[in-house]
C-alpha cells in the first residue's frame, strides 16, 4: 500500500531542503509520521528526477503556442525540442532548424521555462505523475496515445450496442458488421451482453450516410464522452496528463466534457467499463 498523498508531499519537500535543516524539522512530527516518511527514502539522498513532461506530451499542443512567435522565434524554439517532437512541428509550421543552431546553456533554459509556463498556463502547480492522489483511473496513464484511442473506441461500443437493439433495417446492420474490424467485433460480442446505465442518446443511424469514416467519428465521439464522465471526479492532473497524451483535438474536448458535473454512481459505472476494457488492450499494460 502507498504511503499517503499528504505524506508524499511532505517526503519531497523535506528532500529539498538542506541536510542540516531537514532532522530538527522532522523531530518535530510524530514518530509514526517519521516512520512512514522514512519508507520513502533516505533524507539524505536527493529527491528522483522529474519524468520529463514532453515525453507525455501529444505535439499538438505546442503548434497554437509556437504560433504566436515569429518564423525566428519559432526555430529556436524547435531547435530545444526532442526529436519525436520536432519533424511533426516543423512540419506544421513549416521551418527547419539549422543543423548549426544551437542555443546556449542560458538560452535553451529560458526557451524552455517559456514554453512549459505557456504550456502549463492552465495547471501552472501541476504535479509530477509519482505524487498524484491515488485513483482508481491512475492505470491509464501508463497507456500510450494509440492505446487510449483503442480504448475510447472500445467505450462506444456500449452506444452501439444499444442502438443496435432497436435498428431493424438489415442493410445498415450489414453495413456496420462491414466496417468492424475483427478484434471490434469479439469485443462488441464481448459487451453487448453486459448492463449500461448511461441514458441512451440514438446515434441516428437511419440518417447515417454509410461510409466508414463518419460512423467512426461518430462513435469515437461517444467513446470519448465516456471516458470524460469516468474522469468527471478525477484530480485535475490526472486529467491533464490524460488529455495531453491525446492530440489538441481530442484532449481539447475531454477536457471540456469531463469538466461537466456527473452523478457518483454514473462516474463509478463508466470508470467500470474502462476497467473491464482495459485487459482486453491489445498489449500488455
Amino acid at each position: 500500500m502507498r504511503p499517503p498523498f499528504s505524506d508524499r508531499v511532505l517526503a519531497r519537500l523535506i528532500h529539498t531542503l538542506p541536510e542540516g535543516e531537514r532532522g530538527p524539522l522532522v523531530s518535530l512530527l510524530s514518530l509514526q509520521r517519521q516512520e512512514v516518511l522514512q519508507t520513502l527514502g533516505s533524507f539524505s539522498t536527493s529527491p528522483p528526477p522529474l519524468p520529463p513532461l514532453f515525453d507525455r506530451i501529444h505535439w499538438s499542443w505546442f503548434s497554437p503556442i509556437l504560433k504566436t512567435y515569429s518564423h525566428h522565434e519559432q526555430t529556436l524554439f524547435l531547435s530545444i525540442m526532442p526529436p519525436f517532437l520536432r519533424p511533426k512541428l516543423e512540419q506544421e509550421l513549416g521551418l527547419t532548424v539549422p543543423l548549426h543552431l544551437t542555443p546556449s546553456h542560458q538560452g535553451r533554459s529560458f526557451l524552455l521555462k517559456t514554453l512549459l509556463q505557456a504550456l502549463l498556463s492552465s495547471q501552472p502547480n501541476l504535479l509530477p505523475i509519482d505524487y498524484l492522489p491515488e485513483s482508481t483511473l491512475t492505470s491509464l496513464l501508463e497507456l500510450t496515445k494509440k492505446d487510449l484511442l483503442w480504448l475510447i473506441d472500445g467505450l462506444s461500443l456500449y452506444d452501439l450496442a444499444k442502438e443496435l437493439q432497436h435498428v431493424v433495417d438489415r442493410t445498415i446492420l450489414k453495413q456496420i458488421a462491414k466496417f468492424l474490424t475483427p478484434d471490434k467485433k469479439h469485443l462488441f460480442t464481448q459487451l453487448s451482453t453486459r448492463g449500461d446505465p448511461l441514458v441512451h442518446q440514438p446515434l441516428y443511424l437511419n440518417q447515417w450516410d454509410g461510409q466508414s469514416d463518419s460512423l467512426r467519428a461518430l462513435l469515437h465521439r461517444r467513446g470519448l464522452q465516456r471516458l470524460a464522465i469516468a474522469l468527471a471526479s478525477a484530480y485535475p492532473d490526472l486529467v491533464f496528463y490524460l488529455s495531453h497524451r491525446l492530440d489538441i483535438g481530442r484532449g481539447t474536448t475531454l477536457l471540456k466534457l469531463s469538466a461537466q458535473p456527473q452523478e457518483s454512481s454514473l462516474i463509478d459505472a463508466m470508470a467500470q467499463q474502462i476497467h473491464t476494457l482495459l485487459p482486453m488492450l491489445p498489449r500488455s499494460i
